[in-house]
């Protein structure tokens, strides 16, 4: 590939058309959008990051060595010999496209309404196996917005979300081996059809008091009714994943929240074994 000469680009620039330019820009936004998780990796692993020392070793002498796939720098110890990048020991160690990550991190974060796995695997172009788990990897990164100390009359209301076993594999391990596996203390998914079967959410779960101190119950309710939309599209996820996708609605609804803050969270978390792919 040859060497980039800024000269020579500026000089290409000038002879552009104001329609080409416009062009141009969109094709350099694409570009930076898929270079913002190398460059994110590479931040990791810069002076002062997380990732400077020998990950083997601990040794701080280090060379440059090569780049990965991904053009990510890679880096070598004096040491031991070891080499490492800025996602090693991260659960995007095994990833081999961070930048799509990224893309769903931005769908996750930013989109008026999140495409569901089956649609953003189209999108992207990979398995929806991988989407899900890379959603699962994201929101257990995801932190708990802080709660203020709460002063004066609090009004609070209560909302109920239907229990989910989704994914679960508790009567056909009873079925293969009741004596092994009892019978779980709830009845089959067909049992529920015509019953409504509720478990209740605690107010921390949906972070409706962050930092105020006085909420109406107005307030509340119009959390919960955005909470319902925001769940509504995803078929009722698995109770137990319940308060990760409160996480996720409360990092949404934060203006200071970025896509790039989830990216960096999920980063600076450890290696999870079969989390993503």
């Amino acid at each position: 590939m040859p060497r980039f000469d800024p000269t020579e680009f500026g000089r290409l620039l000038a002879r552009l058309t104001p329609q080409e330019l416009r062009q141009v820009e969109c094709l350099v936004a694409d570009a930076r959008k898929r270079a913002e998780a190398v460059l994110e990796i590479d931040a990791r692993a810069d002076a002062g990051g997380l990732a400077t020392s020998c990950p083997r070793c601990g040794c701080d002498a280090r060379t440059r060595w090569g780049r990965t796939r991904t053009r990510a720098q890679r880096w070598n110890c004096c040491g031991c010999g070891a080499t490492w990048s800025g996602r090693s020991g991260t659960p995007l160690v095994r990833i081999h496209r961070p930048d799509l990550l990224v893309a769903l991190a931005r769908d996750m974060i930013e989109a008026p309404q999140p495409m569901s796995c089956r649609r953003r695997a189209e999108v992207l172009g990979v398995s929806r196996h991988s989407i899900w788990r890379w959603r699962m990897a994201i929101i257990s990164a995801l932190t708990s917005e802080p709660d203020n100390s709460l002063a004066g009359i609090v009004e609070a209301d209560e909302a109920h979300q239907r229990e989910s076993r989704k994914g679960s594999r508790e009567w056909a391990r009873h079925q293969r081996d009741p004596a092994n596996h009892p019978s779980p203390p709830r009845l089959r998914w067909r049992a529920y059809r015509n019953q409504r079967q509720t478990g209740e959410i605690s107010s921390s779960d949906f972070g409706e008091i962050t930092s105020s101190t006085h909420n109406h119950i107005n307030t509340v309710n119009a959390l919960i009714s955005r909470f319902r939309a925001f769940m509504q599209p995803f078929c009722g996820p698995a109770s137990k994943n319940l308060a990760g996708y409160g996480r996720w609605h409360a990092a949404r609804n934060n203006a200071d929240r970025s896509y790039l803050d989830a990216l960096r969270l999920l980063l600076a978390s450890g290696s999870r074994a079969n989390t993503v792919c």
